[in-house]
């Protein structure tokens, strides 16, 4: 499960690069600081166990 979360933030940066020509991308853009925040904070959770 929490892999799966994971990988769905890294989609939803990787997607966040791919469509900045679109007005949704600055709404990812803005967003983007606290995905990365998110990720971080499953890590530390995963490696804590």
């Amino acid at each position: 499960m929490e892999s799966k979360i994971a990988t769905l933030i890294t989609t939803m940066k990787n997607r966040a690069a791919d469509i900045t020509m679109y007005p949704a991308a600055s709404m990812l853009t803005i967003l983007s600081p606290y995905l990365s925040f998110a990720e971080h904070i499953f890590r530390v959770n995963q490696a804590a166990g």
